[in-house]
């Protein structure tokens, strides 16, 4: 069970993150954000919870870092390639589809 202790406000979780209370406030609106408790109309959060979250966004960033690592390092093989002569192989591109009329 959560005791007031564990909740904290808009401004002290987004202190608690390293984040804007507006950035905080529009987590939901883009689909995710720590998970929030309501108390009337106040919004708090769980201690737990932003750990929680924060873990969970720090792996996709490193997901998000390696996909971007791979891509580099195949535009950098391209790029030597290119460079040494190689010839280069084109991506072609669908012919669109007719529309019957």
């Amino acid at each position: 069970m959560q005791t007031n202790n564990d909740l904290l406000n808009v401004t002290a979780a987004a202190a608690y993150l390293g984040i804007s209370r507006t950035w905080l406030y529009q987590l939901p609106r883009k689909g995710g954000g720590p998970a929030r408790t309501l108390i009337g109309r106040r919004v708090f959060f769980a201690k737990a919870d932003l750990d929680t979250w924060r873990k969970e966004r720090a792996a996709k960033v490193q997901a998000r870092a390696k996909i971007t690592a791979a891509k580099a390092a195949r535009q950098e093989q391209r790029a030597a390639a290119i460079k040494a002569g190689a010839p280069v192989q084109h991506r072609r591109r669908k012919a669109p589809a007719k529309v019957a009329g």
